[in-house]
């Protein structure tokens, strides 16, 4: 029989010896747990500072692009990084880590466009060969062995507030069916004294602080309503009736030079089509007689400080297989920042097909309907419409306020 004390001395040794073989290995597993914190709290940062530089870059983008990049820089500066503030870059030319662009609350991904204030994504990285370093003390070797970037994106929308209506709507009513939505900062204001209908079916969606009408709201209507409903009320004054509207210009754009890049202010007497084809409409307001501006098959128009008019009752707006207009409106003159514009009753304007509006200004049309199908979107600023008729996946948003003065100032929301 083994001797007491040999047997617990022969464990503890053997004890001792398997303590030290597993040693290394603990030290690794801890190291690396130590790592993986580092890790996973560098991820955490980097996504706290690119939410905080999308928030920075869209808040005050109406100001111009070096007061959006500035808080953007400035943003980036108060959060950290493994080698210090986080730095992020922010070129003219939208090739930076900072981009402007355009959210499809749809598909919920963004598409970049230099032109476009109305979404901004910011992309922050860790990692070897990049500014802001690798997180951890094993791990740059690691991320260097494998050519691993710790990247981290975010995007935001700018946001006006708007203390009064963002969208009128004259006499012939809103109608929705499908999933489609109407999205205003402001209220939605729509006179029904005069027949006209407010039909919400379907999916369909009102987002908006308060909608008002002169008569009662019928139930069927309050359910699709996000917000406070108030029937029976005094409308908005339409602040453009004082205003005349702009006679034809002397100036004949003819249809010849529709091919051109960039189009000069003046009157189109036939309409123009644009189709697979990028045209700009270079400052001031340009004229469409004839059959109006349609954009078709993938064609662009851009606004340029630019303002669409449009002449004859036949002059419609006519946007089909992802055809866009997008840009700014004119800033000088009675009409500025009003988009499109036409005060004369006419047919309908029609948008369908995944085309796209996306302008920063407004669209007024008292006396036209505005039909909007299929998958198609608009952004602006404000509107006023004799009638608004969305179905299937269409999506309305109105950003800014009808009245002077009703805007209160501008904020951001992620949204992704």
């Amino acid at each position: 029989m083994p001797h007491p004390r040999l047997t617990d001395r022969h464990r503890r040794g053997l004890s001792t010896i398997y303590f030290l073989l597993a040693l290394p290995s603990l030290l690794i597993f801890t190291w690396l747990g130590v790592e993986i914190g580092l890790v996973v709290r560098a991820a955490g940062h980097a996504k706290i500072a690119s939410d905080a530089i999308a928030l920075a870059a869209a808040s005050r983008a109406f100001e111009g692009f070096e007061v959006s990049r500035s808080d953007a820089f400035l943003a980036a500066s108060i959060n950290r990084s493994p080698n210090g503030p986080v730095v992020v870059s922010m070129p003219e030319d939208n090739s930076g880590d900072v981009k402007r662009g355009v959210w499809n609350s749809a598909t919920r991904t963004f598409l970049p466009a230099p032109e476009s204030i109305r979404a901004f994504e910011a992309t922050v990285t860790f990692g070897p060969g990049n500014a802001n370093g690798s997180p951890g003390v094993i791990l740059p070797g690691i991320f260097r062995l494998i050519d691993y970037d710790l990247v981290r994106s975010s995007v935001a929308i700018p946001l006006s507030l708007v203390d009064g209506p963002s969208v009128g709507i004259a006499g012939l009513g809103l109608r929705m069916s499908g999933s489609s939505v109407l999205r205003s900062a402001g209220y939605v204001d729509i006179s029904l004294a005069q027949s006209g209908v407010l039909d919400l079916r379907g999916e369909s969606l009102v987002d908006t602080p308060r909608l008002r009408s002169d008569v009662v709201v019928p139930d069927q209507a309050a359910d699709a309503v996000s917000g406070d409903i108030e029937s029976s009320t005094t409308l908005f004054t339409d602040p453009y009736l004082i205003l005349p509207a702009p006679e034809p210009q002397e100036t004949i754009i003819s249809s010849g030079e529709a091919g051109s890049v960039t189009l000069s202010p003046g009157l189109h007497p036939d309409g123009l089509e644009v189709v697979n084809r990028r045209v700009t409409l270079a400052p001031g307001l340009h004229q469409f007689a004839g059959d109006g501006l349609a954009i078709l098959g993938g064609g662009t128009v851009v606004l340029d400080r630019a303002t669409v008019q449009l002449m004859d009752p036949a002059s419609v707006l006519n946007l089909e297989g992802n055809g866009r207009l997008e840009g700014r409106a004119m800033t000088d003159g009675p009409w500025a920042d009003v988009a499109v514009l036409t005060p004369i009753e006419g047919a309908p304007w029609l948008l369908k097909q995944d085309s796209r509006i996306d302008v920063r200004g407004d669209v007024y049309a008292p006396n036209r309907d505005l039909l909007v199908r299929d998958r198609a979107r608009i952004t602006s600023g404000a509107a006023i419409l004799a009638g608004l008729d969305l179905d299937q996946q269409a999506i309305i948003e109105f950003e800014g306020g009808i009245l002077p003065g009703d805007e209160r100032g501008r904020s951001a929301r992620l949204v992704r």
